[in-house]
């Protein structure tokens, strides 16, 4: 990516595995990959979720990702097919959620806690 406003792009990792992708009522198992990267004080995902995303298709709009372990990101799909969908989220000055070992924090500003009330399935 190129340089821009904030200084030089800078890759902090890569999260793949399988989750849930939060959208109004309904909830749908995909598998995902985001990539986590940092722009001066200005935390960027972007990524891929594969799954049975018929009822998206052609809908781009803000959902929260459920990550395996529980860590839930607000992210906004920018490309949805039957069966794939790109994703992009951005926040400045965030801080991390949680730590989820080196190289795997999530921006705080992106996520919200996994026992939220209002996530089906949150505690």
């Amino acid at each position: 990516m190129r340089n821009s406003r904030g200084g030089p792009l800078r890759l902090l990792g890569t999260l793949r595995g399988e989750g849930t992708l939060l959208v109004a009522a309904a909830q749908i198992p995909v598998q995902y990959q985001v990539d986590l990267f940092t722009r001066g004080a200005i935390l960027i995902a972007t990524g891929e979720v594969e799954g049975r995303l018929s009822p998206l298709r052609g809908k781009p709009g803000a959902v929260r990702l459920r990550l395996e372990d529980g860590c839930i990101i607000e992210i906004k799909l920018t490309e949805v097919n039957a069966d794939l969908a790109a994703f992009e989220a951005e926040e400045a000055g965030a801080k991390y959620c949680h730590d989820l070992g080196a190289g795997r924090a999530i921006p705080k500003g992106l996520a919200t806690e996994a026992a939220d009330p209002a996530v089906p399935g949150g505690s």
